[in-house]
């Protein structure tokens, strides 16, 4: 586990962030944060700063690619994993190109995504 370790999660879909905030809690027991869109989730970086934000693409008011750059505007070293039902290599290009750490698809097994988690989070 990651003390001090603040992490959020950025999708509109519920069921989703639910899944990711269960996988992220056994990682930190720091900050944990969630946001519904694009917009609420890069007021809540601006706010709080998380060491590792996992983002959703298709989301209302802002998608995650606009999120993603501008948090990457904000911070240059900001860990963002973008997190999405599509993976065509368009998108998959285009979040790398933005600064994204990882593109993983949201039906990506518990057991894969842990190893990025606790790579991301190790001090």
């Amino acid at each position: 586990m990651s003390a001090g370790k603040s992490v959020l999660v950025v999708d509109d879909d519920d069921l989703c962030r639910r899944a990711l905030l269960s996988i992220v809690s056994e990682f930190t027991v720091g900050k944990i944060s969630e946001a519904t869109d694009g917009f609420e989730g890069l007021q809540a970086y601006m706010e709080g700063q998380p060491d590792l934000v996992f983002l959703d693409i298709n989301m209302p008011n802002m998608d995650g690619l606009e999120a993603l750059k501008r948090i990457r505007q904000a911070n240059g070293q900001a860990n963002v994993i973008i997190v999405s039902s599509q993976a065509t290599r368009g998108l998959v290009f285009q979040a790398m190109q933005l600064g994204a750490r990882h593109y993983i698809r949201k039906d990506l097994p518990r057991e894969c995504l842990r190893p990025m988690i606790k790579q991301l989070m190790s001090p």
